[in-house]
């Protein structure tokens, strides 16, 4: 995290209260399988795309 971000803040917070419209944050469980956590953030990045393209 950068080093201007107040510490305890969530990033998304912060960039929120600098102006940022909107911020996604995506996770994954850690105990899952990699590929499957690949799998997921691609297809939640994807899913991100298309609905800012709607």
């Amino acid at each position: 995290m950068p080093q201007d971000v107040p510490q305890g803040w969530p990033e998304a917070v912060f960039l929120a209260k600098h102006g940022c419209p909107l911020s996604f944050t995506f996770e994954t469980p850690s105990h899952a399988p990699l590929d499957q956590r690949l799998g997921a953030q691609k297809a939640a990045v994807h899913a991100a795309l298309r609905w800012r393209d709607r």
